[in-house]
């Protein structure tokens, strides 16, 4: 049943007041939603892009094998390891030994046909040493880094004095 203006003027205009006021304040609260809406969009939209971080590799150094690390090497033996570099780098080291050794690097091809032929082909060698600073350029592949004790009969220590490297190159 509809309220005539005329009967109930107060109550009519406090309803209509109420209404207006709901109408505000859905108004206000929608403006707010739609502004920070506006904010987080700009947000998003005005964060720094993803940068390309430009690595000189060069600046890269890999410790293969730490300072003061220490080698045994039994008698007329070998010990060493495998490293397979993906870019061309420089192998830095330096190390003092007990007794006589000789360090070598040697390519998987050398590495492989050292025991098949009387010689050995290598990339790169101390000579017969009881300290050696070592530093040899190579190319991308798989290398094996060997000491071997030239003595027959007394086992040798090997200490690395500095750590031996990995510093890539382009």
């Amino acid at each position: 049943m509809p309220v005539s203006r005329d009967r109930y003027p107060e109550l009519l205009t406090r309803m209509e007041n109420r209404g207006n006021r709901v109408k505000i304040g859905v108004t206000i609260a929608s403006g707010v939603i739609i502004v920070m809406l506006m904010f987080a969009i700009a947000h998003y939209y005005n964060l720094p892009e993803k940068t390309n971080v430009t690595v000189n590799l060069s600046d890269i150094t890999e410790t293969l094998i730490k300072k003061n690390t220490t080698i045994f090497i039994k008698p007329n033996s070998t010990a060493g390891f495998r490293e397979t570099l993906n870019y061309n780098s420089t192998l830095d080291g330096r190390f003092n030994s007990t007794g006589e050794v000789t360090f070598y690097v040697l390519n998987q091809t050398e590495y492989l046909s050292q025991n098949s032929s009387g010689s050995l082909a290598y990339i790169y060698t101390t000579g017969t040493t009881t300290n050696h600073s070592v530093q040899v350029t190579l190319q991308s592949g798989t290398y094996y880094l060997e000491f071997y004790n030239t003595n027959d009969s007394n086992p040798d220590t090997v200490q690395l004095t500095e750590p031996f490297t990995i510093s890539f190159s382009t």
